[in-house]
């Protein structure tokens, strides 16, 4: 003899999750009343919406004729060796990119200088 229960954990109807009402409802759960929806903040991020760029009228010829580049950090949890930044180059060329993990971001100009030699060779 198998016992189901149909006891729902408060922190289910209390999430608010929209998905998580039509299921209890369409199995006939009961639940907790809750007046307004209150979404997660991982809910509200997925649901925004961008705005595109704006594509760009030049465009390169030959390769390193133009380098885009970027330094993404910190970031909120550092990597085993240390690592919260990284470094990007991305030849518009090719769209071929170069990644340095960084633990710091006073890195990132002497990478850069490295970089710029080796793309001047």
């Amino acid at each position: 003899v198998h016992t189901v229960s149909n006891h729902v954990p408060l922190h289910l109807p209390a999430s608010a999750h929209p998905i998580v009402h039509r299921v209890l409802n369409l199995c006939d759960v009961p639940r907790a009343r809750q007046s307004k929806f209150q979404f997660c903040s991982s809910c509200q991020f997925a649901k925004s919406h961008k705005l595109p760029f704006v594509l760009s009228d030049s465009q390169s010829m030959k390769p390193f004729e133009l380098i885009h580049t970027d330094v993404w950090g910190a970031s909120l949890v550092a990597s085993i060796p240390g690592v919260r930044y990284f470094l990007l180059f991305i030849n518009d060329f090719s769209r071929f990119t170069w990644m340095y993990l960084l633990k710091t971001k006073d890195e990132a100009y002497p990478i850069f200088l490295k970089f710029k030699a080796m793309v001047e060779t």
